[in-house]
């Protein structure tokens, strides 16, 4: 899939694209290959994967879920942030300055 991002501030556009990826590295027993690093490896995605659910669940959805892709502009991110830190998200509890 891609999708052309205009030229903001001092960036260039760009043609931006996603998909399926593939990692062509060989897995070879050689090394630090241990079920305690295999464990540690497959814990940190799973964490990753369930913050980035509740960051959208909460926080994105509520105000920006309801539109396409296309729609989304920088002034779509801009207003959404600023109103996390006023309101907050689901629940409407607001963020901190620094987040």
């Amino acid at each position: 899939m891609t999708a052309k991002a205009s030229a903001y501030a001092d960036q260039p556009e760009r043609v931006l694209r996603w998909g399926d990826q593939l990692d062509i590295r060989p897995i070879t027993m050689g090394g630090d290959l241990t079920d305690q690093a295999v464990a540690g490896y497959i814990a940190k995605y799973a964490k990753t994967l369930a913050d980035s659910r509740h960051i959208i669940e909460r926080y994105v959805k509520p105000d920006i879920g309801t539109l396409r892709m296309q729609a989304v502009r920088a002034s779509t991110i801009t207003k959404l942030y600023r109103d996390l830190r006023a309101g907050g998200g689901a629940g409407r509890e607001g963020q901190a300055p620094s987040t």
